[in-house]
């Protein structure tokens, strides 16, 4: 989950947001979307093309629950916390699945 640098992105960034010292973006990817967080210098440090906690390698249906999950793990690395994301807080963030 965490690279430092960026293997294959394919796409282009749809939508961004900025978290304090973090910087989140959807990504389109082939299938879906993903997310790709960066710190202020612009240096990829989470490159997630796939939901978390889900089972196989799913990407997010819509760039906007890709920015949802971002946003979470933006507002825990701000916090100190590690930026794994369970299936209960992907679900609280009403993000399917399946």
């Amino acid at each position: 989950m965490l690279q430092a640098s960026l293997p294959a992105l394919a796409g282009t960034c749809l939508l961004s947001c900025h978290a304090d010292a973090y910087r989140c973006q959807a990504i389109e990817i082939k299938g879906g979307y993903g997310y790709l967080i960066t710190n202020p210098s612009s240096d990829t440090i989470i490159y997630q093309p796939f939901i978390p906690s889900a089972s196989g390698q799913m990407a997010f249906r819509t760039a906007s629950d890709a920015l949802k999950a971002g946003k979470a793990v933006c507002k825990k690395l701000n916090s100190g916390h590690p930026p794994a994301l369970t299936r209960n807080e992907l679900e609280a963030l009403g993000i399917q699945l399946n």
